[in-house]
């Protein structure tokens, strides 16, 4: 009705600090290598890259204007978003400046097997909502920077993806029967090519706990619909590991379980056999197949008759930590068989494949799992 006029006009103001009439001043933030003990002099030296070797990385920063009982806390955030370490100082009196540190140990713990891009957070408990520190820092090496790896597994394929009328789910299972804490890296390879870009977990089970993610790559990776290879590393070889892939149908699930292998268990230069492969009109079979390795590697797949007799072979090339799929009747032409044999090896010096075949019944798409032996 008016619009050239208000019909209130009010001045406030927002005063910067003191009291709990609002922030303090932070002064001098930042990560280092180390910190003055005792003292706020001399300010340590800033320092945003930090190697898996590397004792600890500390936050320092100074503070004043706080209010009176006003509590810190910092909060160290893992490349993954999750919480990795926190804690409080002491609640501050008002008025006058002090100087706070706090560290994150690294060398011989769980951080050291944790490379990428960290941060660190100070909140308060007057203001809950914006912390008064606020520091990105880098973890580089890791891999067992500060705890060797001592066992490497892979689950050959995984899924949250809709299929032919299913929509598959799958959930992982790892259990530390070791005497002491394990340090994990669950890393998903995916399944368009290089796995070596794939997302990482960073995971510390303590000894004889287990731990399951349900549909882990909704759950743990947060993606919406993808598949592929698991490969899981940690400082402790006592792992047991399951994977197993479902989906809803009927009056409840079906699915299958997928043995995660040990390294001992893929296949190299050594041939390995896949009994039961079986393709005609009831039923169809799968190949996968998974380089748990960094680098190119050949795998030489035979599809052997019951009668020794080699019907096709088969020469594939996987990426660095990548997968294949291979079906009978498309990539090896034969539809019609109800009892083969698949034969796998590698040419390539240091290979370690993973590899297993899905049969699956075309009326009710249960899957059974073959295994190489």
């Amino acid at each position: 009705m008016i619009t050239d006029v208000p019909y209130v006009d009010l001045t406030f103001t927002i005063s910067s600090g003191g009291g709990g009439s609002g922030f303090p001043t932070i002064t001098n933030a930042r990560t280092a290598k180390s910190v003055p003990q005792g003292t706020c002099t001399p300010l340590p030296t800033a320092v945003t890259t930090f190697a898996s070797t590397d004792a600890a990385a500390y936050v320092f920063f100074n503070i004043s204007g706080q209010a009176n009982g006003e509590t810190l806390t910092h909060v160290w955030y893992s490349p993954d978003g999750e919480v990795a370490a926190s804690g409080s100082w002491d609640p501050l009196p008002s008025g006058s400046g002090y100087c706070l540190s706090a560290s994150l140990q690294i060398a011989g713990s769980s951080p050291a097997n944790w490379p990428g891009a960290w941060r660190v957070r100070v909140y308060s408990n007057m203001i809950t909502d914006v912390p008064y520190v606020d520091l990105p820092f880098t973890i580089s090496g890791g891999g067992g920077g500060g705890g060797t790896i001592a066992g490497t597994w892979l689950l050959t394929s995984s899924a949250r993806f809709q299929g032919a009328g299913a929509f598959w789910q799958t959930d992982l299972t790892i259990r530390n029967t070791g005497t002491s804490n394990a340090d994990v890296t669950i890393k998903f390879l995916g399944h368009s090519g290089d796995g070596r870009g794939g997302p990482e977990r960073y995971r510390t089970i303590p000894a004889g706990q287990t731990q399951t993610w349900r549909d882990v790559i909704g759950g743990l990776f947060n993606l919406s619909s993808d598949y592929g290879p698991i490969l899981v590393r940690s400082t402790s070889a006592n792992l047991a590991i399951l994977g197993q892939t479902w989906t809803a149908g009927g009056a409840g699930t079906y699915g299958q379980s997928v043995p995660v292998l040990s390294t001992a268990e893929l296949i190299g230069s050594t041939p390995r056999s896949i009994l039961g492969v079986r393709q005609d009109t009831f039923f169809r079979t799968n190949l996968m197949l998974a380089n748990a390795t960094e680098s190119w590697v050949d795998v030489d797949v035979q599809l052997v008759s019951i009668g020794g007799t080699v019907l096709v072979t088969k020469r594939r090339s996987l990426g660095p930590l990548s997968r294949d799929q291979l079906n009978v009747a498309t990539d090896f032409g034969y539809s019609n068989l109800s009892d083969a044999v698949f034969v796998i090896s590698s040419p390539t010096p240091g290979a370690a494949v993973g590899a297993y075949a899905s049969v699956i019944d075309a009326g009710t798409a249960d899957p059974r799992t073959l295994l190489p032996r």
